[in-house]
């Protein structure tokens, strides 16, 4: 009985691991994608910003076929861009306020998943923007958003 509970006690301690392990996995395939799809991505603007996301949100993104992107073009500090078609998320990696949005706002859709249908805008307060100019997303290939579903997984 004692080498029972002593085994058991030992499979608990390991699950936490096992939990981070997956979670790591799932921030690097997010982050290996973005450097597939994403035109303005570079391992240090895009790290930041994927790794601030929490990662039941990164689960529900990756089960739609959604991604990340970095774009420093995004002029307005705060700003996040949603881009319906093709389903990506845009933030400027050189603004902490675009940083923090980006994890706010993914996590409220995320836990409705309730995500707009046209092109939307919201500034570092999560309020979404009307009427705003941003460039268009163009990816380096089209997204395969299948193969972000099997690597996360």
């Amino acid at each position: 009985m004692r080498n029972l509970a002593f085994l058991c006690s030992g499979l608990l301690a390991a699950a936490p691991l096992t939990l981070r392990a997956n979670e790591a996995q799932t921030y690097e395939a997010f982050i290996d994608y973005a450097g597939q799809i994403c035109p303005g991505h570079s391992k240090e603007r895009t790290t930041p910003g994927i790794r601030n996301v929490k990662i039941e949100a990164l689960q529900v993104l990756a089960k739609r076929g959604y991604f990340l992107c970095p774009d420093r073009r995004i002029e307005n500090p705060g700003a996040v861009v949603w881009y319906a078609d093709p389903g990506v998320f845009e933030w400027n990696p050189e603004s902490p306020a675009s940083v923090k949005a980006l994890r706010e706002i993914t996590d409220k859709l995320t836990r409705s998943e309730d995500f707009p249908n046209a092109l939307t805008v919201w500034d570092a307060g999560g309020k979404e923007m009307k009427n705003q100019t941003v460039p268009a997303f163009e990816p380096r290939m089209p997204p395969m958003r299948d193969r972000l579903q099997l690597i996360v997984r």
